[in-house]
Order: structure tokens, then C-alpha cells, then sequence
């Protein structure tokens, strides 16, 4: 059973005497309430009360209506604090939703940025690949241009050499990113 089915919040503003203010503000700050949580929880103590006051049946017996009044007033009590509870709880319920929906975009972002890794990781294995395929390549290329120089005392390329040549595919694949 959702208790909150056709309920909705409405913002009320209303002219009162600044002596029934400060009054309402007494109250307040004895109880350790903030203005609105305690604006609040006099308009349902009032309005409890009024609805209670009103369902009482005339009775003639100073007895009785004493009894009831003492269980119209704690019946007042209890419906007031249900409804600052629900007022609460209300409030609480949407900003669990909107939190709920935040963790969700954030779920997908996480989700989407562990895919994005993936591709990086596959494309450096490919790309540290193709280095040792490139560096294999400039090899032979120095040999072939060695043996057709006649110099074949260069087999290898120096240290130097190689330093150059992957400082160079180092700077060719920075610019393809």
C-alpha cells in the first residue's frame, strides 16, 4: 500500500498577528524545531484538534466529556505527529528517487568509461605491436642499406640508431592521438 498515492506538497503563505508569531516562535525553539518543521507541526495540532473538536458528541456528563477531551486531545497528538512523519517521509521518498536516478547515470558513466579503458588497452597492445613489427623492419632496412653501401660491418643499427628511430615512432604515434 503506497501511503503517498495522490499526495503532493503545496507551499501556503499566510498574514497572521506578529504577537500569534512570536508565540508560534516560543514554541519552536522550547521544542528545538526548525521554523518550518515547527510551523508545521502547530498547524497540524490545530487542525487535529479543531476536526476532533468538532466529531465530539454533546454530552452532558462533565465526566465523560472530560474523558473525551483528554482522548480528543492525544488523538489530536498522534494524527498531528502522523502527519509531520508523512510531511517527512514524503520528502525523503522523492530525494531517495533522485538519488536513485543519480546512481544510475553514474552506474552508465562508469560502465561506458570501463569500455573506453578496455579500447585504450586494446589499442596499445596493437600499437606496442606495431612498434616491434616497425623496429624489425628498420632493422633489415639497415641491413639492406649497409649491404648496399658495401659496409657490411654494420649489421645492427647503433644504440644511438635506435634511440632515433623510436624517439621517431614515439612522436608519429603522439600525433595520431
Amino acid at each position: 500500500m503506497d501511503i503517498f498515492a495522490g499526495t503532493q506538497a503545496r507551499k501556503v503563505e499566510l498574514h497572521m498577528l506578529e504577537e500569534t508569531y512570536q508565540e508560534a516562535q516560543r514554541l519552536i525553539r522550547e521544542n528545538g524545531w526548525d521554523e518550518e518543521e515547527g510551523l508545521l507541526i502547530i498547524f497540524a495540532n490545530g487542525l487535529a484538534y479543531l476536526k476532533e473538536a468538532h466529531a465530539l458528541p454533546d454530552s452532558e456528563s462533565d465526566s465523560a466529556l472530560t474523558l473525551m477531551s483528554s482522548i480528543t486531545e492525544r488523538c489530536a497528538h498522534f494524527e498531528s505527529m502522523y502527519a509531520v512523519m508523512k510531511f517527512r517521509a514524503y520528502y525523503l521518498n522523492e530525494d531517495k528517487r533522485i538519488l536513485e536516478l543519480n546512481v544510475t547515470g553514474l552506474q552508465a558513466d562508469n560502465d561506458g568509461l570501463r569500455h573506453r579503458i578496455n579500447l585504450f588497452r586494446q589499442d596499445e597492445a596493437r600499437l606496442k605491436e606495431e612498434i616491434k613489427r616497425l623496429t624489425t623492419e628498420n632493422t633489415e632496412l639497415h641491413r639492406h642499406l649497409a649491404e648496399l653501401q658495401g659496409n657490411r660491418q654494420q649489421d645492427e643499427p647503433t644504440e644511438r640508431q635506435k634511440e632515433t628511430i623510436l624517439s621517431r615512432i614515439s612522436a608519429l604515434l603522439s600525433s595520431w592521438r
